[in-house]
């Protein structure tokens, strides 16, 4: 800070420049944390490779239709009480393996095209239902992420649970908007699986909204092929009416209370990823991105208070916590030292600070003088 102000220039001007460039060697400023963040974002796009989001499930898809085809099969080849019943049984299964040979070979396409098809095995049938459900479990998981473990086999009751939990949800969002006050330790309450670990209205909203955003995310990062095929597996696995309704509602809702960046990541590794590890990435590197956000902006303000240390550091590393650590304390620590005080909206230097750098001062004339000793010249004289 004394070479900052050294250079002419004042004190606040000189705690933005520390703040914004740091000192080499001893203290990494904002440059060094938004490249901290930048570094922690590229390693998770240039490791994984969201174009495998639907392997699994279609590795699930096609054990659906080799259960199925190995069920007509095997009635197929069962021998029938009499000859009229063997040749129903053939003409249904030509029919059926028709319909299945004919499915589209979009994988999207083909999950809805199953939802019409009269399954002949019920192992089949069990098979595409469970794929239906980790569907709907892997989306509502994304938007409610505290809700994942309660998701897991979800049951048709449990279903009615989350379709109702939206709707009185979407009541006291809407009560919240007309200027009222909703109950939130009631809903709380209520629904501890939604809202046990939020502290109030605004901490589950902003929750929320960062699953919202991750879906956006999303399918802004994705290829229009795979966007296609997204399209048509939300549109089968949340065929429900009520539901698919109430979700819509929510997102509207969300989108005016709490309006939260989505933003697109081009993604170039190799590694494979799940539909739903593939949503918690995004979510993660929307994070990250707000967080690159709010240092931007900190250049200006100084204000790095939104960032959470525990945050920052489960998602770019230790190093990052201890940069962001070092730059919300140097303001503190100075203070603490008795180098400078606040006066009013600004800060100044105290005497302890102004003799500081007086001496430091005197530290540059000498340096420089010692300079010029071992220089290419002698000073002849001395003072």
């Amino acid at each position: 800070m004394s070479d900052e102000l050294l250079s002419g220039g004042d004190l606040e001007d000189a705690l933005a420049r520390l703040s914004r460039w740091g000192i080499p060697g001893r203290m990494e400023g904002m440059k060094d944390l938004l490249e901290r963040l930048r570094s922690a974002k590229q390693r998770r796009a240039q490791r994984h490779d969201l174009s495998t989001a639907f392997d699994q499930l279609k590795e699930k898809l096609e054990e659906v239709k080799r259960l199925e085809r190995e069920g007509l099969e095997r009635r197929r080849s069962t021998p029938a009480p009499n000859e009229q019943m063997r040749q129903a049984m053939e003409r249904l299964a030509q029919e059926r393996l028709g319909q299945l040979d004919a499915l589209p070979e979009d994988f999207g396409r083909a999950v809805r095209a199953l939802k019409d098809y009269e399954f002949v095995e019920p192992k089949a049938a069990e098979k595409y239902q469970e794929l239906l459900k980790e569907l709907q479990q892997q989306v509502l998981g994304s938007y409610f992420k505290n809700m994942r473990d309660s998701l897991k086999n979800l049951s048709p009751e449990q279903l009615e649970r989350t379709r109702q939990m939206i709707r009185d949800l979407n009541r006291a969002l809407k009560e919240r908007m007309e200027g009222g006050e909703p109950d939130f330790e009631a809903f709380q309450r209520q629904y501890p699986e939604l809202a046990g670990s939020a502290k109030d209205w605004d901490d589950l909203l902003r929750q929320l909204a960062q699953g919202m955003a991750a879906m956006r995310s999303l399918w802004q990062s994705m290829s229009p092929d795979m966007r296609s095929q997204l399209e048509e597996l939300l549109g089968t696995a949340f065929a429900d009416p009520g539901l698919q309704a109430a979700m819509n509602e929510l997102a509207d809702t969300l989108s005016q209370l709490m309006p939260m960046e989505s933003y697109e990541h081009g993604m170039s590794g190799d590694e494979p990823v799940s539909l739903a590890e593939a949503l918690g990435l995004m979510d993660e590197m929307n994070q990250i991105s707000d967080m690159e956000d709010v240092v931007r902006s900190a250049r200006a303000s100084g204000d790095l208070d939104p960032l959470d240390p525990d945050q920052v550091e489960r998602l770019a590393g230790p190093g990052a916590r201890q940069s962001l650590e070092q730059l919300q304390k140097m303001i503190e620590l100075l203070e603490e030292a008795g180098l400078i005080r606040k006066d009013g909206e600004r800060y100044e230097l105290t005497p302890r600070g102004i003799r500081k750098i007086g001496q430091r001062s005197l530290e540059e004339i000498f340096a420089t003088l010692k300079r010029d000793a071992f220089g290419s010249h002698r000073s002849r004289s001395r003072g």
